[in-house]
């Protein structure tokens, strides 16, 4: 169908080309002052008192619910991270008073070792090692925390969020092998990294705040939370393959432990054998149609998502047989956007599979992944990931796995090849009921303490399900351990009285901190997507322009609903709706409305800088966004006042230790 015009339409386009300065000369800026804690019908400071260092402290009631001298309290936060934690004396003064006039009582102090900005945060890096505490900034967050007290806003300190451990630290120079998110895991299970975890908590928490009357941050009423480590779990690293490339050093100390857990678990090696179900089956019929692709592609699917293109053709590139060859035309900003896959591939629980095929690339070290999920619902992992680097050259490879479940509609998926212009050939893709799983090495036994750790992306034969779950319980005992470990050295060594968590639920599950006083979670709407290799690139990055009120079936706060735990404060420190999102204002409004109607225990927007721009400056800027700190006055109200009575119905299922194992 034509398009088509009305005169008016017309007329309004010619004014639009014509006289573009004439239509938006009315428009002014929306620039709300960065010090502005005017009085005033829309000035909420009033609803908090000071928080003298005699004040009661925040408890938990038998409700699970924070509670202050007999008043039920919900908290309404900020996150302050990085060189923002650390304000001048009048940038503290100021906004201290202007988030008490905007209705938060709360501040998360997050990132306070962030290794992009050495010179303006917590740890002096200048030093060589990640131990010292500079003077000055460790001053300034101690002002900060007492000003903020002065306006009844309490604090919440996280220890472990992103400290860059350096050689000089005592964990050997192979530290730096490892990006900083992953040395933090070292702390559950290696003990010099644990010490260095204690040691840096009673510096942060036991130093004298001279503007409190020489109160510690332990000791500071003002001071509500203490969080032990920011969005970590080994579990969580095991999933992501970090465990399996660990320098050897921190390898072997993980493999003395799971060594030790097994020899107390199992009475000899023919026994633990026996609970893994080690099989050695003889190879049976092909599962897959068109395996070789001597029916040219028959069978076989190019997916390709999100603006990624590719071409994919049938060749005879395989020594003179047949294969097909992948060209990437637009790279793929994220692994998924380019698939090649089949799908209606029937799998059965239990039954161990071998998948084998030839493939080579255009580019050395190209990244190509091959596993099995559902190919419908919700695209769940049947089996571990086989994650290569390719060279240019054809090579075989190989995947023996047992199916987790049954399910007659499994889709084989070749994944993560479409980062760069490159070509990927594929030749005698096969998949056969049978191989050989969960057997040991020669040489290796239970006897020995030399059964090797647990791989998730092995090179070829994968863990039974019976080794994968003894594994999965090795890695949640040491969190657990961990959890508790730092939990006592933070209440009983260093005697703080408030209220301690470990990390969020999606990473590190509830049984294992289940020893903890609360459950914590994060989510954003619409986050930015980064092209593969530029995460955080200020240029190769793009957001869905999407209001999330125009989806109501799915989105991060309904899935927040489903990660709260009964007889626990449920937490919410992380949440935004991130610009230039053009509905990301409506971030406070959605977010205090659930969480009142969930009865949320406290809601925290991520982030709020400290400098004096008016203006946002960032994908996750609260401070300078005015639709957003307008609209926080609204959530106050929603969310802390209690505007919003919370549903009276609730929906619980248990999840057991054993079933989080076999869930995870």
């Amino acid at each position: 169908m034509s398009p088509r015009f009305t005169p008016a339409a017309l007329l309004l386009s010619f004014i639009v080309v014509l006289f573009p300065l004439q239509l938006f000369a009315a428009l002014e800026p929306f620039a709300m002052p960065w010090n502005d804690a005017s009085a005033g019908p829309t000035n909420l400071s009033s609803w908090q008192a000071p928080i003298p260092v005699t004040a009661a402290r925040l408890t938990i009631d038998s409700s699970a619910h924070y509670r202050l001298n007999d008043q039920r309290v919900r908290l309404l936060g900020v996150n302050i991270g990085a060189d923002a934690a650390f304000p001048s004396h009048v940038a503290a003064d100021a906004h201290a008073a202007r988030l008490a006039r905007f209705g938060f009582n709360a501040v998360r102090f997050h990132h306070l070792e962030a290794p992009w900005a050495p010179n303006s945060v917590l740890l002096d890096y200048s030093s060589g090692n990640s131990r010292t505490l500079s003077a000055d900034r460790l001053d300034k967050l101690h002002y900060f925390v007492a000003r903020l007290a002065d306006q009844g806003v309490f604090s919440n300190i996280n220890l472990l969020v992103s400290r860059e451990f350096k050689a000089a630290d005592g964990l050997g120079s192979e530290i730096t092998q490892l990006g900083w998110k992953d040395q933090h895991i070292l702390g559950f299970f290696y003990p010099a990294a644990l010490a260095l975890h204690k040691e840096h908590a009673a510096k942060l928490l036991g130093a004298s705040n001279p503007h409190r009357s020489g109160k510690s941050l332990a000791q500071d009423p003002a001071v509500a939370v203490v969080e032990i480590m920011n969005e970590n779990g080994l579990l969580q690293k095991w999933y992501e393959g970090v465990l399996d490339a660990m320098p050897s050093t921190y390898d072997r100390s993980l493999r003395d432990k799971w060594n030790l857990w097994l020899q107390a678990k199992y009475s000899a090696t023919p026994a633990m054998l026996q609970a893994w179900g080690a099989i050695d089956a003889p190879l049976g019929s092909e599962k897959l149609n068109n395996p070789g692709f001597a029916s040219a592609l028959t069978g076989w699917t190019l997916e390709q998502h999100q603006g990624a293109a590719a071409t994919v053709s049938s060749t005879s590139d395989f020594n003179g047989q047949s294969s097909a060859r992948i060209l990437v035309s637009t790279p793929a900003s994220l692994g998924w956007h380019l698939q090649f896959n089949q799908a209606a591939v029937s799998l059965v629980a239990g039954q161990v599979y071998t998948l084998t095929f030839w493939a080579r690339s255009s580019v050395a070290d190209s990244a190509l992944s091959a596993g099995f999920s559902r190919a419908h619902t919700d695209y769940a992992s049947l089996s571990p990931s086989l994650s290569l680097s390719l060279g240019t050259s054809w090579k075989h490879y190989t995947l023996s796995f047992q199916s987790g479940a049954t399910e007659a509609n499994a889709r084989l998926s070749f994944s993560t090849f479409g980062a760069s212009l490159s070509t990927l050939w594929l030749a005698e893709v096969s998949l056969k009921p049978g191989g050989t799983l969960g057997a040991l090495p020669q040489g290796v036994s239970l006897e020995a303490s030399n059964v090797p750790n647990t791989l998730r992306k092995p090179a070829g034969n994968a863990a039974s399900l019976g080794q994968q779950r003894d594994w999965i319980d090795f890695c949640l005992g040491l969190e657990r351990a961990y959890w508790d470990t730092m939990y006592s050295h933070i209440k009983y060594t260093l005697r703080f009285q408030g209220i301690v968590w470990g990390s969020i639920i999606s990473n590190s599950p509830p049984n294992t901190q289940a020893g903890l006083d609360a459950m914590d979670s994060h989510a954003y709407w619409q986050h930015p997507q980064f092209d593969v290799g530029y995460d955080w690139d200020p240029v190769r990055w793009k957001l869905e322009n999407i209001s999330m009120v125009n989806s109501p079936a799915s989105n991060t706060l309904t899935g927040i609903a489903l990660q709260r735990v009964k007889g626990y404060p449920h937490n919410v420190t992380e949440y935004q709706h991130p610009s230039p999102n053009s509905y990301s204002a409506e971030g406070p409004l959605l977010s205090a409305a659930i969480g009142a109607l969930q009865d949320w225990d406290s809601l925290w927007m991520f982030d709020y800088g400290t400098g004096n721009a008016e203006f946002v400056t960032g994908f996750f800027d609260q401070s300078g966004h005015p639709g957003k700190m307008v609209n926080n006055l609204v959530a106050a109200a929603l969310f802390r006042r209690g505007d919003l009575v919370s549903s009276r119905r609730e929906y619980v299922f248990a999840q057991s230790p054993s079933l989080e194992t076999q869930s995870a």
